[in-house]
């Protein structure tokens, strides 16, 4: 049973031992492409537009609703800025 454990603990330290001259390559480096950002700032300027004119028809009158409506979309729009 020795014999068997001794074998084993031999080719478990010599395939650590060949793993070890491996050397690790970078296969990319980049960032975010602007072009893959393009349907989130169309959503965002569509989301800016339609609320807006939402805005304008319903509650032109409403400070509050305002306030709300340019929280919203700073925050929308910070967003995408702070990740491009």
């Amino acid at each position: 049973m020795s014999e068997a454990k001794d074998r084993f603990q031999e080719a478990v330290k010599q395939r650590q031992d060949d793993s070890a001259d491996i050397k690790e390559i970078e296969l990319w480096a980049g960032t975010y492409s602007p072009k893959a950002m393009y349907g989130s700032w169309l959503g965002a300027g569509l989301v800016t537009i339609v609320g807006l004119v939402l805005m304008i028809m319903f509650l032109s009158g409403n400070f509050y609703a305002w306030m709300a409506y340019l929280i919203v979309v700073g925050l929308i729009w910070l967003v995408l800025v702070a990740i491009a």
